[in-house]
């Protein structure tokens, strides 16, 4: 389809929405528009933890995630 077919679309549906419709449409025009990264919408709790665990990777102090999982599972099935 064309981006004018696609437009075209678009403008045919959003003629024919109900307000419920028009409100999802706008929300996701404002969210789309809006040039804030997702980083700086999180808790700073959250983003601390996350910046721990980063350098804590960049050190090498990680585990694999099979490896985790094998742990889990030899604890937990029983």
């Amino acid at each position: 389809m064309s981006t004018a077919q696609l437009k075209k679309h678009l403008h045919e549906y959003i003629d024919n929405a109900d307000e419920r419709l028009l409100h999802l449409l706008y929300g996701m025009f404002q969210a789309d528009m809006q040039k804030s990264d997702w980083w700086d919408t999180l808790h700073p709790n959250l983003q601390a933890s996350m910046d721990k665990a980063i350098t804590q990777l960049d050190k090498g102090e990680g585990r694999p995630h099979e490896e985790v999982m094998q742990d889990f599972r030899s604890k937990y099935r029983k």
